[in-house]
């Protein structure tokens, strides 16, 4: 199964399990994928907005960049609880750390 896949799956059990932190970090995760497929028109090709407006198509992305922004993520997360650490807000870290846990375990499956 593919990672982009897993975090979809994931994402559903936390939902079911009322994991907040589990669901908080998978959608976050698939948020970031989803910014990286799309397409950015500027200009002549710009799509028109409102009525008649269309969707614009999204870029195909490997296995290795889905992989690559998840591990990004992770970082981002461990950087952001360090710093949280070092303002004195613990719970806030522990909670950030969580969720850079429940990507790592997600990307060693």
């Amino acid at each position: 199964m593919e990672l982009k896949q897993k975090l979809q799956t994931s994402m559903s059990a936390a939902l079911k399990a009322k994991d907040a932190v589990s669901t908080a970090a998978f959608r976050t995760a698939l948020a970031a994928i989803a910014n990286a497929e799309a397409v950015e028109s500027l200009g002549e090709g710009r799509p028109a907005l409102g009525i008649g407006a269309r969707e614009m198509p999204r870029r195909n992305l490997t296995e290795d960049q889905v992989e690559e922004i998840v591990r990004r993520e992770v970082v981002d997360l461990d950087a952001a609880a360090a710093d949280y650490e070092s303002r004195g807000r613990g719970d806030d870290a522990r909670r950030l750390r969580d969720q850079s846990g429940a990507l790592q375990k997600l990307l060693s499956q």
